[in-house]
């Protein structure tokens, strides 16, 4: 019977480990996904204040109205044939490796080359 309790024991210790390690590694993902949303938040901020400098340049400055605008949002939305308040952006190729570049990278990522086409907003 002692044996039974010592085997026992040692399964609920085993198990206990084991949930710790789940709970840091929760806690660390967590802690990972707090900060890309935090630096996504940082990005839109980004993102809205530049938006907002230019609008009131273009306004102020050359007369756009409003409805210029929604139109032109309406334009850009509907480039790639769909009105989902979403811009299309055409894939970014390296001119060296044919490798496929994501908008916010201004290089490479496999062969280092500078691919031009990032814009302004990708970089924020």
């Amino acid at each position: 019977m002692a044996l039974w309790n010592l085997y026992q024991e040692m399964n609920i210790r085993a198990l206990r480990g084991g949930a710790n390690l789940d709970r840091s590694f929760n806690d660390d993902r967590h802690a990972q996904q707090r900060d890309r949303a935090e630096d996504l938040d940082e990005r839109i901020d980004r993102l809205l204040l530049l938006t907002e400098a230019m609008w009131e340049l273009l306004s102020k400055h050359l007369g756009f109205t409003d409805e210029h605008l929604a139109h032109m949002v309406a334009t850009i939305d509907h480039r790639d044939g769909h009105l989902d308040n979403r811009v299309a952006r055409p894939a970014r190729r390296c001119q060296a490796c044919e490798s496929a570049v994501p908008a916010d990278r201004p290089t490479c990522q496999f062969c280092g080359v500078e691919v031009p086409g990032s814009s302004l907003f990708d970089q924020t």
